[in-house]
């Protein structure tokens, strides 16, 4: 039960972060987010990484990378859908709707979601790569955190 709540949870994760655009609002330098509409929940998840990027001090060479990073896994994301979950998922997005809540319901095969898994696994090594130990420590302490956030809000439920 745990890990089938821990993929969709992983699954939903990605999935903000592809339908969100972060790196399509980010400044050419890749550091600010713009103020384009979206949902809270946009805005909130633009925030955070806005947040972790700026604990971690990036140099403009990691943040070209990461970038370059965010657009291949966006690409190959996509080339797992369906056409109608794509278009289910541009839906959401455009009506501001839980994107959780949709992942949900896309009726994602079991070869769908290990893909994905795949892929989230693959993205989280590919940056780590491009980390200092320092960064590294950061974006670990920053990731308990959310963790622990998380926890906390579910326990309040």
């Amino acid at each position: 039960m745990k890990l089938k709540k821990l993929l969709s949870a992983a699954i939903a994760v990605s999935m903000i972060a592809m339908t969100a655009g972060i790196s399509q609002a980010e400044s050419p330098e890749g550091e600010n987010f713009s103020g384009r509409g979206g949902n809270s929940q946009t805005r909130k998840l633009k925030n955070r990484r806005k947040r972790k990027f700026d604990v971690l001090n990036l140099t403009e060479e990691q943040k070209s990378k990461i970038k370059e990073i965010k657009q291949n896994y966006r690409d190959q994301i996509a080339d797992i859908f369906t056409s109608e979950q794509k278009a289910a998922l541009e839906s959401a997005k455009q009506q501001g709707r839980n994107r959780r809540q949709v992942m949900k319901n896309l009726n994602l095969s079991s070869d769908q979601k290990q893909k994905i898994k795949k892929l989230i696994k693959s993205r989280r090594e590919k940056i780590a790569a491009i980390l200092t130990p320092e960064q590294k420590q950061k974006l670990q302490e920053f990731r308990q955190q959310r963790r622990t956030r998380r926890s906390e809000k579910v326990s309040d439920q």
